[in-house]
C-alpha cells in the first residue's frame, strides 16, 4: 500500500480536473445544489474510505472520490460566491472566499493535527467525514430551503 500512496495525490489531482467540465455543465443548466449535493456525499465517501483504506485499491478510489468532491465544492462555492454579489464587487467576493478557505484549511489543519495527537489518522478522516455531512445538513438547511422559499 505504501507503492501506491505515492499515486494519491495523482489520482486526486486527475478526477479534480476530469470531472469539472461536467459538473460545470451541469451547474450552469440546472443550479448549484445539483452539484453540491452529490459533491458533498463523493467527498463523505471518500473519506470514509480513506479512514478505512487497508490496501492499495482502497486508497486510490478514496483519492478518486475525494477528487471530485473537493474540486467541484471548491469551484461551486466560489461561483456562489461571485453570484451573491454585483459585477463590480466580484473581486472583492473573490478575495473574502479565498481569505476565508484559506483560513478554515489553517484552523482546520491546526485543530484536527491537535486531535491527531490522541487518535490515529484513521479516526481524524471518519470525523472529518462526520464534519462534512454536518456541513452538508447545514448546507441542505440554510441554503437549499431559503433558496426554495425565495423561488416559491
Amino acid at each position: 500500500m505504501l507503492d501506491a500512496a505515492s499515486y494519491f495525490y495523482a489520482v486526486l489531482a486527475v478526477a479534480m480536473i476530469g470531472v469539472r467540465p461536467v459538473t460545470g455543465h451541469i451547474y450552469d443548466t440546472y443550479g448549484a445544489k445539483y452539484v453540491i449535493i452529490p459533491s458533498f456525499i463523493f467527498f463523505v465517501i471518500g473519506l470514509f474510505l480513506l479512514g478505512n483504506a487497508e490496501n492499495a485499491a482502497l486508497l486510490l478510489t478514496s483519492a478518486a472520490f475525494i477528487g471530485v468532491g473537493y474540486g467541484t465544492l471548491t469551484t461551486s462555492f466560489q461561483s456562489l460566491c461571485i453570484q451573491a454579489t454585483s459585477p463590480q464587487r466580484t473581486g472583492y467576493a473573490t478575495a473574502t472566499y479565498f481569505t476565508l478557505f484559506d483560513a478554515g484549511i489553517a484552523i482546520g489543519s491546526y485543530v484536527l493535527g491537535i486531535v491527531a495527537v490522541s487518535v490515529d489518522y484513521s479516526a481524524i478522516y471518519v470525523l472529518s467525514a462526520v464534519l462534512m455531512i454536518v456541513m452538508l445538513v447545514l448546507y441542505l438547511l440554510l441554503f437549499v430551503r431559503q433558496k426554495n422559499k425565495i423561488e416559491a
